[in-house]
């Protein structure tokens, strides 16, 4: 199974590239920032409940530590997935 990890997925533009992600078989690995948690398990259970697979994962971008802490090995062997990046950049 391959994955898509979608940076910024919000309720509008960002949320809806990782339904799209999770309509064409990947699993769709969210990131939003931590502060907005609820928000992003609740795009998760929605991309579920349409019958496809999504992942939560909080964390602020910006920082490197946040981006390192997704992207570890014990991340993407939990996936059981290989990870393909789309970045959604926002200004």
């Amino acid at each position: 199974m391959s994955a898509a990890l979608i940076v910024g997925a919000g309720d509008a533009t960002g949320g809806a590239i990782a339904r799209a992600f999770a309509r064409e078989g990947y699993t769709a690995c969210v990131n939003r920032r931590a502060r907005n948690v609820a928000q992003l398990e609740t795009l998760v259970q929605s991309i579920e409940a349409d019958g496809f697979a999504a992942k939560a994962y909080p964390g602020d971008a910006r920082l490197e530590e946040d981006v390192i802490a997704m992207v570890t090995p014990s991340n993407v062997m939990s996936a059981r997935s290989t990870l393909r990046y789309s970045t959604l950049a926002r200004m």
